[in-house]
């Protein structure tokens, strides 16, 4: 299918008959793809300098003599198929498999055959495979294999590798722990949503536990979510282990606030004293909590600075309205339309006053 697909490609690349270039670019364009393995065409003038190109090339496209090519180094398998049309000659390109140090290789074809099998692909120059049983030989059709000589016509020779016990143990257990964790979530989602008033309030705290005093959360997916590499504070404990782990509790936290709001409280000495603690602490606590913040090397993305902030958000908000309800607040309607547009207003002026060289100025934090 590999060598169908690049074949195509080259007949498609030489097909193309525009003679502006931009309008080439996009006829090259909607030959590509997402499709797998990964691939790219590129043609040339008829002095050889590439002419238009498109898709991605792991080495430098070259124009061949062969209609179908093997380009092996130690970082890639390549196959190229050539095309002539006029004075403009296609290559295409398909990335067969790629070496160990290269980190994105799970679009050649070997990284494919892999997830769909679990076996590997090592891939040799004609001739240079060892004499095993699990070596095969590819070559074109045109080939006629000698006794004891590769096929004069050999693209190349392939091994299938098994994968090692440990490898497979690993995989086996990765595979189990997400199944079991997406099992264990899906059961307590359902006993929230049927299990009525005690069941929802077992759910909820079992799915609490469940990601962050166990690796469900890698298990089931979560990935960057649950993950200490790029959040971690031992300010909670494995409550603040993870950014999903802070937004859960936080947010478990804000649930049972919400619902200690259909009574409040009354305005007692000591009540007012704890809220005037949970005010002062509030800040500290968030600045500690927000110290927790790993920015990962390969830069950010808006989902990642999402994952810092919407926990951060739900600690702050805990803090704010338990500090409300032990206060007992007014509650008169003007005094929460000036809250909500005062918190608006200090955000508005806190961005208008924040410099990346320095912090905010001393009255902002006043």
């Amino acid at each position: 299918s590999a060598v169908d697909f690049t074949r195509s490609l080259a007949e498609r690349g030489a097909a193309i008959g525009a003679s502006e270039r931009g309008a080439a670019f996009a006829e090259a364009g909607d030959i590509v793809s997402d499709q797998l393995p990964e691939h790219g065409i590129v043609v040339h003038d008829e002095v050889g300098r590439p002419w238009v190109w498109a898709g991605t090339h792991r080495l430098r496209p070259e124009r061949g003599a062969f209609e179908l090519a093997a380009r092996i180094t130690p970082f890639y398998v390549v196959l190229e198929a050539h095309r002539q049309s006029g004075i403009r000659s296609a290559v295409s390109q398909v990335v067969l498999a790629a070496g160990s140090a290269v980190p994105d290789r799970d679009r050649t074809l070997a990284a494919q055959f892999v997830e769909e099998t679990g076996v590997g692909l090592e891939f040799y120059l004609p001739g240079a495979a060892p004499l095993e049983p699990d070596v095969f030989d590819y070559c074109l059709p045109s080939c006629a294999p000698e006794e004891g000589a590769p096929p004069p016509d050999t693209l190349f020779s392939v091994r299938t590798v098994p994968p090692t016990q440990g490898g497979l143990k690993l995989d086996l257990i990765e595979r189990g722990t997400r199944w079991g964790s997406l099992l264990v979530l899906g059961s307590m989602a359902l006993l929230i949503v049927f299990g009525g008033a005690i069941g929802r309030w077992v759910g909820v705290f079992g799915i609490v536990g469940l990601l962050t005093l166990t690796p469900a959360g890698h298990g089931a997916g979560l990935g960057p979510l649950f993950s200490p590499a790029i959040y971690f504070s031992q300010l909670l404990g494995p409550l603040s282990a993870s950014a999903g782990a802070l937004g859960l509790a936080a947010a478990v936290v804000l649930l049972v606030e919400l619902r200690a709001l259909r009574r409040p409280p009354r305005h007692t000495l000591p009540r007012a004293i704890g809220a005037g603690i949970v005010i002062v602490a509030a800040p500290w606590m968030m600045w500690k909590l927000a110290q927790g913040i790993t920015p990962p090397a390969t830069g950010l993305s808006v989902g990642l600075w999402l994952s810092w902030q919407v926990p951060l958000m739900l600690v702050g908000a805990a803090f704010v309205l338990g500090a409300a309800l032990l206060a007992a607040p007014p509650t008169r309607r003007w005094a929460v339309w000036a809250a909500a547009g005062g918190a608006l207003l200090l955000g508005e002026v806190g961005i208008a006053t924040w410099q990346p060289t320095g912090d905010w100025p001393w009255w902002f934090g006043v």
